[in-house]
């Protein structure tokens, strides 16, 4: 909504249809998808890309609880899904957006990403072994694509904004 209210255009990827808040903020547009799922991912970027010719943002902010139990009793397949939805569904669009985050844009001079961790990226968190797992796997990504896009134009962070209801 900020980014919206100072003029910006923003495209939503969320499992929930947007159409309400669509409605409302002529400058937004959306994508319905699951960011753990690629070829969905891929499928909305492409319809982005088919109506802008630039991005000059990411936002990931993913995040499910998911499985909360003992690591070691944690139903291995909602686990496994937690730790998709937090961990794919942050490098999946990165990956599906990164030829325009790499390439130049007339608006702004540097690209931006921004991913969401914390919620035991910094510490352990007693039952909450897959979501702690998967946001610490966020960190390790941000610090690896911040390396490798060294000398770009391309600034990548991860931010821990403490608990958000999303």
């Amino acid at each position: 909504e900020r980014l919206l209210s100072r003029g910006h255009h923003v495209w939503g990827l969320d499992r929930s249809d947007q159409s309400d808040f669509a409605a409302h903020h002529a400058n937004f547009r959306f994508s319905r998808c699951d960011v753990a799922d690629y070829s969905a991912v891929a499928a909305a970027i492409a319809e982005l890309t088919a109506t802008w010719p630039h991005v000059d943002a990411l936002v990931c902010a993913a995040g499910l609880q998911g499985e909360i139990a003992p690591a070691l009793s944690a139903n291995p397949v909602k686990w496994s899904a937690t730790v998709r939805a937090n961990l794919d569904g942050t490098y999946y669009p990165i990956r599906a957006l990164a030829p325009l985050l790499t390439s130049p844009s007339p608006s702004a001079s540097r690209k931006k990403i921004v991913c969401f961790s914390g919620g035991g990226a910094t510490k352990p968190r007693t039952n909450f072994s897959a979501y702690g797992v998967a946001k610490t796997g966020v960190v390790r990504l941000v610090e690896t694509i911040a390396d490798e896009t060294r000398g770009q134009t391309l600034d990548i962070n991860a931010l821990a904004p403490g608990a958000i209801n999303t």
